[in-house]
């Protein structure tokens, strides 16, 4: 369940929303994520449901729904990767 609330998007933006990091008197313009914000899968919700087109809609439920398959698949083979890694140098040194 962590990769599907990983990635966010925003449903509609008239334009992006900036806000100014400024650090040491350097002022740098960056995006505000928490301005307009839904999780993705809650956005295919959205579009699947309340959509006026539904067959207008359907590429960009797709194209989310396979982002968030890429995501969970990426996070999870991530995962078992640093286990099997942690495993192996623990095993090694003779700690199991």
């Amino acid at each position: 369940m962590g990769p599907l609330l990983f990635l966010g998007c925003a449903f509609f933006l008239p334009s992006l929303p900036l806000f100014d990091l400024c650090v040491g008197g350097i002022c740098l313009p960056l995006i505000d994520p928490t301005e307009q914000f839904m999780y993705l899968s809650y956005n295919i919700f959205i579009l699947s449901t309340q959509s006026t087109g539904e067959v207008a809609t359907l590429p960009y439920q797709y194209a989310g729904t396979l982002v968030l398959i890429f995501l969970t698949l990426f996070c999870n083979g991530t995962t078992i990767y640093l286990r099997q890694r942690y495993r192996n140098k623990v095993e090694m040194k003779g700690i199991l």
